[in-house]
């Protein structure tokens, strides 16, 4: 797998009055992916290493004798790798490794070195040339010379753990990766590869190593020459976050539902001519791709396992519903080109849209007209509620005795005006101004209450039930703050951190903002808050669930997570000994994340 050389045996020449300079030429290949150079520094001494003339990626690295990663360059392609750097007098290896996927190349490496202390570089062979024995025992050990029957203990030479990659702060269950030879290599100079056995003290805590695919265990066994044919392999497993898709292509525009205990996702994949629609189930963990028409497909609503999209198909719109409980796609609205509708939600076979202004109501059988206008239009279920162009708001269920749209404002004074209206069940929402500023207020069905009254903007109310969250002003700062009203709590101010909250979302009791850099999840029962170190523009929410777009280098994937629980890792490894037959050492193998 590996050849060492050793310096003393090759010729030099003085490039300065106070360095020396040694060059070798070789080959690596698949065969002997591997060569190291032992140099021996008798002073403390600056080292100059250049490797060029490559034909494929090969990398540069600096150890030290118990095979500590020092330095290292390992630039891509066939870009030159070199290494500068104050050593301490003593014996190093340089070890030139052909990256994993190159096949041969050769390359020239140039050592210069300069004694620090007023000795020069390495000692060199009293009679410099070809030497027909070169470099030292191809495995050296602490006791380069032993004796016939003296029998010398492994020694790690290197172990420099792994870095699983992630994309932003994404961190994918699943991703896994090879620990090879430039991970994790034990030498010993009775013993080939084949006789170097690893002993697992302690396993991965975050994901599983696997042998050939087989999941290994505390005490499991494998071998130096396992490593040296890529057999050994670690998979992350952690629940921070899902990667739902995986594909070559833009998966964009994703909503999310509860379903059960998990949740569904849609969204738009870019193959083919146009984007076509994917349905994902939490429970099952299965993607259904339910469109291959080559129309262009948008404008997404979920309802447990049930979807609503909207098809250009060059001459005029349609709606589209799918129904999971028997597998079939309706189209139930057809429309002409002068105005784009527009679906506000879907609640079990229920669809709420609007367009050309006017709301619409589909039941799974038939469209009914709920209003002439739409503005600000928010639904729940069977619950819709909107402004007219006159400022009033309106609240409507389908499933009252008598369905019908009632006026909740009924303004009389025209300085008056009601918006962004929320509705959640028969609980509705809205900002209105009182002839100053914006204030809040909210109906619990029969009742109208004005939640606050001060001479600051209080702004964009959500509603869960009997609390209602708002964007209002602190007192002390003057600046934005979250502040939530409890029927029997009264008010009170959620942040207080001087940072505006953004893209502010509530579904049931679980409430979820963005600001600087970060996502914040609290609960409004238990009162309690979370910062996550994510902040993706287009984060969406089910209950403590969330899902958004990110790019894994290629293209868009979806992620998932639950924010109530997220907790990123920083690292993972495991414990293991390993052992020639006769003697054994003990080590630790890291990785980290990010």
């Amino acid at each position: 797998m590996f050849n060492i050389l050793e310096l003393s045996n090759h010729s030099n020449q003085r490039v300065a009055a106070d360095w020396q300079h040694f060059s070798r030429q070789g080959k690596l290949n698949s065969a002997h992916p591997l060569n190291f150079f032992r140099i021996d520094l008798k002073h403390r001494s600056s080292l100059d290493l250049d490797m060029t003339r490559l034909k494929s990626d090969a990398n540069l690295a600096l150890l030290s004798l118990q095979g500590k990663l020092l330095k290292q360059s390992r630039h891509a392609g066939k870009k030159p790798e070199s290494i500068t750097t104050e050593v301490a007098a003593g014996t190093y290896y340089v070890r030139v490794s052909l990256r994993k996927g190159a096949h041969k190349t050769p390359y020239r490496l140039d050592f210069r070195m300069k004694d620090l202390a007023g000795s020069v570089g390495p000692t060199p062979n009293p009679n410099p040339g070809p030497n027909p024995n070169p470099g030292p025992n191809p495995n050296p050990g602490p006791n380069p010379n032993p004796e016939p029957n003296e029998n010398t203990a492994p020694i790690v030479r290197y172990n420099v753990g792994l870095s699983v990659p992630t994309t932003g702060a994404v961190l994918s269950q699943g991703t896994t990766l090879t620990i090879d030879g430039d991970s994790l290599w034990t030498s010993d100079s009775e013993q080939a590869a084949e006789s170097i056995v690893y002993t697992l003290t302690s396993i991965p805590q975050q994901g599983s190593l696997k042998l050939n695919g087989i999941s290994l265990g505390i005490g499991s066994v494998f071998t130096q020459a396992d490593i040296n044919s890529n057999r050994l392999t670690y998979t992350y497993q952690g629940g921070a976050i899902t990667q739902i898709t995986n594909d070559t292509v833009n998966d964009e525009y994703a909503v999310i539902s509860p379903l059960g205990t998990s949740v569904s996702v849609a969204w738009t994949a870019s193959v083919g001519a146009a984007p076509e629609v994917f349905f994902y189930n939490g429970e099952t963990k299965t993607t259904t791709r339910l469109t291959a028409n080559g129309s262009p497909e948008g404008n997404l609503a979920i309802s447990g396992k049930n979807v609503a999209w909207r098809i250009w198909d060059g001459n005029s719109y349609g709606l589209f519903f799918y129904n999971a409980s028997n597998g079939q796609t309706t189209q139930f609205a057809d429309l002409d080109d002068y105005d784009t509708p527009t679906i506000l939600g879907v609640s079990g076979s229920n669809v709420f849209y609007d367009w050309e202004g006017p709301l619409y109501f589909y039941d799974g059988v038939t469209s009914i007209t709920v209003s002439n206008t739409s503005a600000y239009a928010d639904v729940d279920g069977s619950y819709a509620v909107w402004r007219n162009s006159r400022g009033d708001i309106f609240y409507y269920n389908h499933n009252a005795n008598n369905p019908q749209a009632i006026n909740l404002t009924n303004y009389t004074n025209p300085t008056l005006k009601a918006e962004h209206p929320n509705v959640y069940g028969g609980y509705t929402v809205w900002q209105g101004w009182d002839g100053n500023d914006w204030e809040i207020f909210a109906r619990d069905g029969y009742t109208t209450t004005q939640l606050t009254n001060n001479f600051t903007d209080d702004t964009n109310p959500l509603s869960w039930g009997p609390y209602t969250v708002w964007i209002g002003q602190d007192p002390s700062s003057n600046d934005k703050e979250l502040f939530v009203y409890n029927n029997e709590l009264g008010t009170k101010q959620i942040t207080a951190d001087a940072v505006d909250p953004q893209r502010v979302q509530l579904s049931g009791s679980d409430l979820v903002w963005q600001s600087a850099g970060n996502t914040y999840y609290y609960n409004l029962l238990t009162e309690s808050t979370r910062s996550i170190p994510i902040a993706p523009y287009d984060l969406k929410t089910a209950g403590s669930k969330a899902i958004w777009t990110e790019s894994d280098g290629q293209d868009n994937e979806i992620f998932l997570t639950d924010l109530a629980t997220f907790n990123l890792p920083t690292g993972d490894g495991f414990g293991f000994s390993v052992s020639d037959g006769q003697s054994s050492t003990s080590d630790v193998f890291h990785i980290s994340f990010g």
